[in-house]
């Protein structure tokens, strides 16, 4: 299994596909050509690769699913609008004990209310960051108020209602100075929201790629409930980290490294310019890369507080 000093070695790789791009082996790396000039544009050894994600098409062969297997990489692939529909290798089989004592959990309310304190947690700490005005100090109190009362939640519905209730706050307060006017998933209504979807796109990837080194069911969720096909596991564990995302995009406007001139609309959706692609991927990936660590940690936390069925007190939190 993957140690914390090997992992602190390892490199995301992100390939942004088209015909013009192939992907090849030589001598233990991963080498991406340009078919156009049929000359080397990188080249990464195999075994510092964690993840790689690929957006678009481009041309693949067996070789780099046996690689992946080989070296315990796990490939992402991604459709133009940041949507994963294939997820390949990276995964620890056979660990039947820790599926066991996913599908026999007995405290699923405990972990839960864990992982929503978490994240109100860290969205009262961004707020923090930028208090200046009455209405941040308002909503740090409210978030105050309600952290605690996620900790006394009496089931999943009341659960879910305090995260709600606790997100719509931070945002209004968070992207105040945005014109921001709703989180709405998936809609891409705004520039904000199509950037929310495609952070947390990558962040969700990044955080299942870690799951998958140890072996959990990745649809047998604590807090996100069964669902087909959802992934509900990485859901739950993404909750503590999209303050991460969040504040790549604030930071982003701040320094207007954002242009509403990088998008275009289309049927009521915002859509980014493909040339575009990789000024934001860059953007996200670097933000995650500044916390790989402290993911790394909390996602083996986690694993070991939950394999030997510790009490909540013992399970990771992360602070931003």
């Amino acid at each position: 299994m993957l140690t914390f000093p090997d992992f602190k070695e390892k490199q995301i790789v992100f390939i942004h596909g088209s015909h013009k791009k192939k992907v090849q082996f030589a001598n233990e790396n991963l080498v991406l050509y340009s078919l156009d000039t049929n000359k080397i544009q990188n080249r990464v050894s195999c075994h510092k690769i964690f993840a790689l994600f690929i957006l678009g098409d481009i041309s693949l062969t067996s070789v780099l699913l046996r690689k992946a297997s080989l070296y315990g990489f796990t490939v992402i692939l991604m459709n133009r609008n940041f949507r994963t529909y294939c997820v390949l290798g990276g995964q620890t089989e056979g660990n039947f004990l820790l599926r066991k004592q996913q599908y026999d959990c007995s405290n699923e309310l405990e972990i839960s209310r864990h992982i929503v304190k978490n994240k109100i947690f860290n969205q009262r700490n961004l707020l923090k960051k930028i208090r200046s005005k009455d209405i941040e100090k308002d909503a740090i109190q409210i978030l105050m108020r309600y952290e605690k009362l996620s900790e006394e939640s009496n089931g999943e519905k009341e659960l879910l209602g305090i995260e709600g209730y606790c997100s719509k706050v931070f945002f209004q307060a968070y992207f105040k100075d945005l014109n921001w006017k709703a989180r709405r998933p998936r809609t891409k209504c705004d520039v904000i929201n199509f950037l929310m979807d495609m952070g947390y796109t990558y962040l969700f990837n990044f955080i299942e790629s870690h799951l998958r080194l140890y072996g959990f069911d990745l649809y047998m969720g604590i807090y996100h409930k069964r669902f087909y096909e959802r992934k509900s596991l990485v859901c739950d564990l993404v909750e503590p980290f999209r303050c991460i995302i969040d504040k790549a995009i604030r930071k982003a406007y701040g320094l207007k490294t954002i242009s509403h001139d990088d998008f275009f609309v289309s049927n009521g959706q915002y859509i980014l310019k493909r040339k575009k692609n990789e000024k934001y991927t860059s953007l996200f990936i670097e933000s995650i890369m500044d916390f790989r660590e402290d993911m790394f940690q909390y996602i083996q936390g986690y694993y070991r507080s939950f394999v030997r069925n510790q009490p909540v007190e013992k399970f990771p939190f992360f602070e931003i």
